[in-house]
C-alpha cells in the first residue's frame, strides 16, 4: 500500500468509525423532546468515547503512515522492509488517550464557545469560526504532547539498536526520557500544522456534527 493509501485508510477509517459511533450513542442518549439537547458534557463523553473507538480500530493504519513517512529519504539500511511489524499495538494506548482527549474537548470546548459567542454577538457569522479557532487551540495545547508521544511509539524500530532512545512502546518511559534529552519544547514540536489541522478536522467534524443536529431538530419541530 502506498504512503497516500495509508493516510487516507487511517483517516477514513477513523472518520468512519468516530461519527457513526457518536451518532449512534447520541440518538439513543438525546431526549425524546424535539427541543431539548444532551449537555455539553455528554456530548463530549460521547464524542470522547467514539474517538477511543476509532483509534483501536485505525491504530494499524495509523502506525503504517507514521512509519512510512518517516522512512522517505532515510539510508536503505534503516527503510524498514516490513512496516507492518507490530502496528497492531505500536503507540496503542497513546493513540486511545490522544482520541479521546482530542474529541472530548473538541467537542465540549466548541459548544461551550459557540454559547459564549453567541451570548456576546447574537446570532452572528464570526460565532461558528471564532468558536473553532479557539477549540483549535485548546486542542494543541492538551493533545499535541499526547501526539507526539504517539508518533515516538509508532515509529520505533523492532530493533532497539536501530532507536536513539528505546522506549519498550511506553508512553510514560516515552515522556520522560523525551523531556531528559530534549527538554520540554519537544511536546510542542510541529504547534503551527498541528493547529491548522486541527481546525479543519474540527470543521469537519464537530462543526459539521452540530449542524446536522441543529438540522434534525428543526426537522423534527416543524413537523
Amino acid at each position: 500500500m502506498s504512503r497516500l493509501g495509508d493516510a487516507l485508510a487511517a483517516r477514513l477509517s477513523f472518520l468512519a468509525v468516530r461519527n457513526t459511533l457518536y451518532k449512534a450513542v447520541y440518538d439513543a442518549r438525546k431526549p425524546r423532546k424535539a427541543t431539548n439537547d444532551l449537555t455539553y458534557r455528554e456530548k463530549g463523553v460521547i464524542a470522547a468515547g467514539a474517538g477511543a473507538v476509532g483509534a483501536l480500530v485505525s491504530n494499524a493504519f495509523e502506525t503504517r503512515m507514521v512509519r512510512r513517512i518517516g522512512d522517505v529519504g532515510r539510508p536503505e539500511r534503516f527503510v524498514r522492509a516490513d512496516v507492518s511489524h507490530g502496528q497492531l499495538s505500536a503507540g496503542l494506548g497513546a493513540h486511545v488517550l490522544r482520541a479521546a482527549l482530542l474529541n472530548g474537548l473538541l467537542t465540549w470546548c466548541y459548544d461551550q464557545m459557540n454559547i459564549r459567542m453567541r451570548t456576546t454577538f447574537g446570532d452572528s457569522f464570526i460565532n461558528a469560526p471564532g468558536a473553532l479557532l479557539v477549540t483549535a487551540a485548546l486542542a494543541t495545547v492538551v493533545v499535541l504532547p499526547v501526539d507526539n508521544i504517539k508518533t515516538r511509539l509508532q515509529y520505533a524500530y523492532a530493533d532497539p539498536a536501530l532507536n536513539r532512545l528505546a522506549y519498550g512502546n511506553k508512553g510514560l518511559v516515552a515522556a520522560a526520557k523525551a523531556f531528559q534529552y530534549e527538554g520540554g519544547y519537544t511536546y510542542f514540536a510541529g504547534a503551527y500544522p498541528f493547529y491548522i489541522r486541527m481546525f479543519i478536522y474540527s470543521l469537519s467534524t464537530v462543526y459539521v456534527s452540530n449542524m446536522l443536529e441543529r438540522r434534525a431538530r428543526r426537522n423534527s419541530r416543524s413537523k
